[in-house]
């Protein structure tokens, strides 16, 4: 097997693995937060036991920033980023 196809390879696996995670997460927090709660969330990114969410508003952020310790007490994580993204 050719170097590039290797690297595609392993590429893809990692791709796949990151987004069967953020699916897991997904499905975490919609036990945790509220319908209307999770309706102004968007999963960024999962990187080393840190899972990156985008806000869309700065009142949203703040509110969701108040349940961060409940957050990462359910989920195992290492750490919850918020960020604003409208």
């Amino acid at each position: 097997m050719e170097c590039k196809n290797i690297v595609k390879e392993v590429i893809g696996e990692l791709s796949l693995n990151k987004r069967k995670k953020l699916s897991f997460y997904s499905k975490q927090l919609k036990k945790i937060l509220t319908k209307t709660e999770y309706r102004h969330i968007k999963f960024l990114s999962f990187y080393n036991g840190i899972l990156s969410i985008g806000i869309d508003s700065s009142a949203w952020l703040y509110h969701l920033h108040q349940k961060k310790e409940k957050i990462l007490e359910d989920l195992g994580l290492k750490d919850v980023k918020f960020c604003l993204k409208g």
